[in-house]
């Protein structure tokens, strides 16, 4: 979904990714498959590139909202954190 931002910067892009299938690194795949691997991301994507002066290079791939059914109860659950970068 766009969200109105434009989150394009000269280090990269920020991606809004939704996974279908829930396989294993099925989104660092499929953006290394466009010729846009995840920064960080030193299996699949492009060799990593530190985004923050003085900080580690981590894999850039972070899950803003979770939503699952609980097991028991069918409850629907939502899970949301803030973006960190």
């Amino acid at each position: 979904a766009d969200s109105g931002e434009d989150n394009t910067t000269k280090e990269g892009a920020i991606l809004e990714l939704h996974p279908i299938t829930g396989r294993t690194h099925q989104l660092r795949i499929h953006c290394a498959e466009i010729g846009s691997g995840i920064v960080g991301d030193s299996l699949y994507g492009d060799s990593p590139v530190p985004w923050d002066a003085g900080k580690p290079t981590i894999l850039r791939l972070h899950a803003q909202m979770l939503s699952l059914r609980h097991p028991r109860s069918g409850e629907e659950l939502t899970f949301k954190a803030p973006r960190l970068w």
